[in-house]
């Protein structure tokens, strides 16, 4: 996983890092997910919450522990982002829908066998979602 592209606040770079890479909580060398660097960052409004926002739909778990044992939602208190906080608060008590769910399980599992889903004999539909996950 790339980890400064989350901390330099370079958005394009992280979907495009987050649509081949299924690992969104993955964790740097002291402990810290994608998350926790976007909002240790304290970018400006609208890259923090386009990152913040990114991350939790790709699945960032907004409960996981970083270097000072602080959850992302704590370093957003500590960086005074209210706009961030609000997200992460959201996404503490909205459960995932289902469809995102599976689709970090298609991720994780078919990420570098795209080229074998047409191949499958499955529905039209079914194969569409597919492709739209990873």
């Amino acid at each position: 996983m790339d980890f400064p592209c989350f901390f330099a606040g370079k958005v394009t770079s992280a979907v495009i890092l987050l649509d081949v890479c299924s690992e969104v909580n993955a964790v740097d060398l002291v402990r810290d997910t994608p998350l926790h660097l976007a909002l240790r960052a304290n970018h400006a409004y609208d890259i923090a919450v386009q990152l913040t926002s990114t991350l939790l739909r790709y699945g960032a778990s907004p409960t996981l522990l970083g270097r000072d044992d602080d959850m992302p939602i704590d370093v957003a208190k500590q960086t005074y982002q209210d706009y961030c906080l609000e997200l992460l608060e959201d996404a503490l008590e909205i459960p995932q829908p289902l469809t995102q769910l599976c689709k970090i399980s298609v991720r994780r599992q078919l990420a570098y066998h795209l080229e074998s889903i047409s191949e499958l004999p499955l529905p039209l539909t079914l194969k569409t979602f597919i492709k739209s996950a990873v």
